[in-house]
């Protein structure tokens, strides 16, 4: 098992079997070996070796040997310089290495990932290729329809995933890459046969630092796809260096007339969207229930990949006409015949409300009202500037609470007023209300006959994170909710 990558060191025995790994001392089993990872963002995993050991572990994965050893008799300790690496390469191997036996689509980007990799999926499906899903939303395979932990899972959990796809018949796969899992190496040991480039803005500054170190962790997956090919948005500013970095063919997209695949004549509406798509395989106009200009760039990017594999345009076209979206994302509730609309998304940055506000004001609302908060434990730097987008296109904002984790509420509200004051926004355009329930209450309760309420921050979410609690809580469910109680009243 530990003959795929180079160790520094084994204490104990290196003749013993494992049985499977975690990271979570709490779901060890005996005979598994215990990664010990010092990952940012969470718990230093080895002060849990102890509980890990006493349930099971025979072996464990460290950086450094542990200094009292000697309390773990008969414990094997691997020795590494990179856990996170070698946890990736080890889990491939005791998992028979399912990558190589899959087709794997990634996709990359500050905005547009979950999308474009259904899109993916859906085109995939459409040619008679079973696939795969991972991402934010979810993980699906055929029998599985299960909710996902993260946008990309842990290296040994996404081993095991991949593994079980493989099992039940899955011959490509669509997923999500984050920033965050390439700078981690959760993807180590995958050889991607396409890698997608969406966009990049500020975001994750609070894990990355820089922004350049932001733009170098997305180069990563183009240069991981070494044979194959990599579709680049070469409208987003960072797209001539994404394409540098790729190492294999390359297909731009866009609305530049230098893409290789774009669009022309767009049009959108909360209905949809609609376009002349052009690309080496030909041109056909589109019709599509997804709303914004930024879902036709995901429709480009999904249509580069799929075109890379070679699904046939007329396929890619009906996956287009035909998909219903993405639960979550730019999501309308039912509001009867009230004459205002709802719609739910999962805008979470400055970049990504600024595309839904813009598309939602393009419908010229009467009034355009939008709620939202930020999340805790996370960069800080967003919040003034989420503040500051909220107020430049909406008529009344109502700031809440969104995930505040182990964060004060307050707090966090106020790091967001601070770019509304610093901007001068008059205090009769926004309201404070720290539940979120009771927010999206009032803001529903406030509109009229053609207005358009906003609510963002946490789209497919059906939970509230509050201290170390996960709460049910669904921006839908909610607003519906006050949207019956409105009808039946």
């Amino acid at each position: 098992m530990i003959d795929c990558l180079k160790i520094v060191q084994v204490i104990g025995s290196s003749d013993i079997p494992v049985t499977g790994f975690s990271m979570d001392s709490r779901r060890i089993e005996p005979g598994n070996m215990f990664v010990a990872l010092t990952e940012p963002e969470l718990a230093d995993r080895r002060e849990f070796i102890p509980h890990a050991v006493s349930a099971g572990a025979t072996s464990v994965l460290v950086e450094e040997p542990l200094r009292e050893s000697g309390k773990l008799p008969g414990v094997t300790q691997v020795v590494v310089p990179d856990a996170q690496v070698a946890s990736a390469l080890m889990a491939a191997r005791f998992y028979g290495e399912p990558a190589r036996k899959l087709t794997v689509v990634g996709v990359t980007g500050t905005k547009g990932k979950t999308t474009t990799s259904h899109l993916i999926a859906e085109m995939l499906e459409s040619s008679g290729t079973p696939t795969g899903l991972i991402g934010t939303v979810s993980i699906r395979y055929p029998g599985v329809l299960e909710q996902s932990p993260n946008t990309t899972p842990h290296a040994i959990e996404l081993q095991k995933i991949l593994a079980q796809m493989v099992e039940s018949g899955v011959k490509a796969v669509s997923m999500e890459v984050s920033s965050h899992a390439l700078r981690l190496h959760r993807v180590s040991g995958i050889k991607f046969s396409v890698g997608v480039f969406t966009n990049l803005g500020g975001d994750h500054m609070n894990f990355h630092g820089t922004m350049e170190d932001y733009v170098q962790a997305k180069s990563m997956l183009m240069a991981a796809v070494s044979d194959g090919s990599t579709v680049v948005n070469i409208d987003d500013e960072r797209g001539a260096l994404m394409r540098a970095s790729s190492l294999c063919e390359c297909y731009t997209y866009g609305l530049s007339k230098d893409a290789v695949i774009r669009a022309t004549d767009v049009k959108t509406s909360l209905a949809g969207s609609e376009f002349t798509l052009h690309c080496p395989a030909g041109s056909r106009r589109v019709k599509m229930s997804l709303p914004g200009r930024f879902n036709v760039y995901n429709a480009l990017a999904a249509a580069g990949a799929a075109l890379s594999f070679g699904v046939p345009l007329d396929a890619i076209v009906d996956v287009l006409e035909q998909t219903r979206g993405v639960p979550g994302r730019m999501e309308s509730v039912d509001t009867a015949d009230l004459g205002f609309r709802v719609v739910v998304d999962y805008a979470h940055t400055a970049e990504s409300m600024e595309n839904v506000l813009q598309t939602l004001r393009d419908l010229n609302p009467q009034r355009l009202i939008t709620v939202f908060g930020c999340g805790g434990d996370r960069d800080k730097t967003r919040r003034p500037k989420m503040g500051k987008v909220a107020a430049a296109y909406s008529d009344l904002v109502f700031i809440t609470s969104d995930n505040p984790r182990t964060e004060d509420p307050a707090s966090i509200i106020r790091d967001i007023v601070s770019g509304l004051v610093e901007d001068g926004v008059d205090q009769s355009r926004y309201t404070v209300i720290e539940d979120r329930a009771e927010a999206i209450e009032r803001a529903v309760r406030e509109a009229c006959s053609g207005d358009i309420v906003a609510i963002l921050g946490k789209g497919h979410e059906d939970y509230q994170i509050i201290g170390h609690e996960k709460i049910h809580f669904d921006d839908r469910e909610v607003a519906g909710k006050v949207v019956r109680a409105l009808v039946g009243g």
